[in-house]
């Protein structure tokens, strides 16, 4: 954080902005005591990091990165079934292009039965609910996804919400210099499902952040 910009941590179950009610960039606001601009957005149900200008011309800057694809995002994202041999997903998404990048990193049993998977997902792309819709348009839906339910009718995995986290990010700083880089551990409902190995995930989102960026 700095008077540039500010990359705060969104919990799931609060919008990132809006005309009215709660929301993060109100409570940014509060808390620094002045106003800030909300570069991009997460879904309600998503948590993960978000990127906020403190100045317009700052906001500005970095909304043309996220638009021109020169950031790095990083989400981590449990699916119904296993996925075999994925590690792309190219479609449209609301008749725009979008691209996604999978890397799988494990298989397991949810506790109230069904297999899924945990991946690492990279969209190249920024179109509304690009993830959540590419993973069901190839027949896996995200678990807790009760707006793109699976397609095959997978159990249902409830009480845990949407298993979709935004756990790395990194975009160029709108005043140049250094990248701002943010990588988080993997929310604690990922971490009590034993099977998700939840350091090497870490671990890789920290390498993906590393590469450079387009």
């Amino acid at each position: 954080m700095d008077a540039a910009v500010a990359v705060v941590w969104k919990e799931g179950g609060i919008a990132t902005s809006g005309p009215g009610g709660d929301t993060l960039e109100r409570r940014v606001a509060g808390d620094l005591g002045g106003p800030v601009y909300s570069v991009h957005r997460l879904d309600r149900e998503t948590c993960g990091w978000v990127v906020f200008g403190r100045t317009k011309s700052a906001t500005a800057r970095c909304a043309s990165a996220f638009e021109s694809g020169h950031v790095r995002k990083v989400y981590a994202v449990l699916t119904h079934h296993e996925i075999k041999g994925l590690t792309e997903i190219s479609s449209d998404v609301n008749e725009k292009s979008a691209q996604t990048i999978c890397e799988v990193q494990s298989v397991g049993k949810l506790p109230g039965g069904g297999t899924a998977t945990a991946v690492l997902a990279q969209p190249l792309t920024g179109r509304t609910h690009q993830l959540r819709l590419h993973f069901s348009s190839v027949g896996h839906g995200l678990v807790g996804d009760a707006r793109y339910p699976d397609p095959a009718g997978a159990p249902w995995y409830r009480g845990h919400g949407l298993f979709l986290a935004a756990v790395g990010l990194r975009v160029p700083h709108p005043a140049g210099g250094t990248d701002v880089a943010c990588a988080s551990s993997l929310p604690k409902k990922f971490q009590k499902i034993r099977w998700i190995p939840a350091g090497s995930m870490e671990q890789r989102t920290l390498q993906l952040l590393s590469n450079s960026l387009l």
